[in-house]
């Protein structure tokens, strides 16, 4: 079996963080809508919200506010 740290599961309940990201961003239509790099973004900002309170949440959540900003700015490439 392979062994899954705490902080991979959302709080109390056995959903796995991997799961939520699934479900947000493996539809077809999100990958109508997300380019491979802007997927990449979105996975690591939900993953790093999802799992900081179980880890180091500051840095975490620092990571996240990065990627954010990261995906903001390609996504502006579609406004101008």
């Amino acid at each position: 079996m392979v062994h899954m740290p705490n902080h991979y599961t959302l709080w109390d309940s056995p959903t796995d963080v991997l799961d939520v990201i699934h479900a947000v961003l493996g539809s077809d239509e999100a990958k109508d809508w997300l380019t491979p790099y802007e997927g990449g973004q979105y996975t690591g900002v939900i993953e790093r919200i999802l799992r900081a309170p179980k880890k180091d949440q500051l840095q975490d959540l620092k990571k996240a506010h990065k990627q954010l900003g990261w995906l903001i700015q390609s996504l502006k490439g579609y406004e101008e």
